[in-house]
């Protein structure tokens, strides 16, 4: 009796465990998205999936051979986000997992709409998307954007697009951010968001005699009160890296006399913004503090000499994307953000429409601190 008493145990426990199971999926019969692309188009929500093949990444990191990947780009289109979605389920071939998506990329048409924010508040709402997502604006097809691959058949995860912040180490001029960093910024009222903008380089990579398109960000777009201001290229934001904070990694490169002089890497410069009120007028100062190393010296000259130059040459890059912003009516700096942080009665009295009017007199000082530490093997 014993022995039959468990046996049915063992059967009804079993039967139990299994139960569980009976809709489980074979990770082959999911369709996971890797990146999610929003435009706009005559008034219509046009969405675009990206699908790669995880099998790709699984031999790479085990030492298997790489094989030239390619993605699947789906393309959904409706009155509203949630049909554009539905429109997508109607050619799937599988189910639709959202909980892997590590990119969103909104088109230039999108942000000018304000349709990145209406795509957020309801991407917001569902369950399966994580807030983590790397979040992009492009001037770019969509379709072509997530067609771009990584040089050497690395998986599309070790791209610009899934995997920004291990370049940005390198070169921190601008920096990429996250779907929450994105929202903050957005919502946080005085600050100018800056978007990172992928697009592609065609011309700087070849595999073979071929020519290997890859991403990269040239630029930003500008964002004030969820109102898209335009964008602006990586050159003129060169002053930016020195004035906001947590940049790693950056290099400047001084002329002097119309060649090449010097460069020098900096980690981790630090700045503070200082307004200086004086009755219904505001300026401000600002001060830099940049400890480096001497990377190359292509002229003789002393250490005095050389951090001079590069105090000149930092005092001239913020100033000239503080003036790249006025001439857009962009507070690229976010000036306005520190006085109505420090100061916020004095910024509701002088704001308008919920900006801070500036002019080129408004940035009074640059106090730029300039220490370089090494020259490695290099003799001053």
């Amino acid at each position: 009796m014993k022995q039959k008493a468990r046996l049915a145990l063992c059967l009804l426990l079993s039967a139990v465990l299994l139960t569980g199971c009976w809709d489980f999926r074979e990770v082959e019969h999911v369709i996971y998205l890797n990146a999610l692309g929003v435009d706009y188009v005559k008034g219509k929500y046009v969405l675009y999936a990206q699908v790669i093949d995880f099998t790709n990444l699984s031999k790479q990191e085990i030492g298997g051979g790489r094989h030239p990947e390619k993605a699947a780009i789906g393309k959904g289109i409706g009155d509203s986000f949630d049909e554009a979605a539905f429109n997508l389920y109607r050619t799937v071939q599988s189910k639709i997992s959202w909980a892997h998506i590590t990119a969103l990329v909104f088109t230039e048409r999108a942000v000018e709409a304000n349709i990145s924010m209406k795509a957020i508040d309801l991407m917001r709402r569902y369950h399966e998307l994580r807030h983590t997502m790397w979040t992009f604006g492009t001037r770019e097809s969509l379709a072509d954007l997530f067609a771009v691959t990584p040089v050497m058949n690395l998986s599309i995860l070790y791209s610009r697009l899934n995997s920004p912040e291990d370049p940005y180490k390198q070169s921190s001029d601008i920096r990429p951010m996250f779907l929450n960093q994105y929202i903050a910024s957005i919502k946080e009222r005085a600050e100018t968001s800056l978007l990172p903008f992928l697009a592609i380089s065609k011309e700087r990579w070849k595999m073979g005699e071929e020519s290997h398109p890859v991403l990269e960000i040239n630029g930003v777009g500008v964002i004030l009160n969820e109102k898209y201001q335009g964008f602006v290229d990586r050159a003129g934001l060169r002053g930016l890296r020195w004035v906001e904070p947590n940049h790693p990694r950056n290099a400047v490169f001084v002329h002097r006399n119309g060649k090449p002089f010097a460069a020098v890497v900096f980690l981790h410069p630090s700045s503070k913004i200082r307004p200086v009120v004086n009755g219904d007028q505001v300026q401000f100062d600002i001060e830099i503090k940049a400890k480096g190393s001497l990377l190359e010296l292509m002229q003789v000259a002393s250490l005095d000499a050389i951090q001079k130059a590069v105090r000149e040459q930092l005092e001239h890059e913020v100033r000239d994307t503080y003036e790249v912003g006025l001439a857009q009516k962009s507070d690229i700096l976010n000036l306005g953000l520190e006085l109505f942080r420090k100061d916020p009665d004095t910024w509701h009295s002088l704001q308008k429409d919920a900006e801070l009017p500036l002019t080129r007199s408004s940035l009074r000082k640059v106090d730029v601190q300039v220490e370089i530490l090494s020259s490695g093997k290099l003799k001053m």
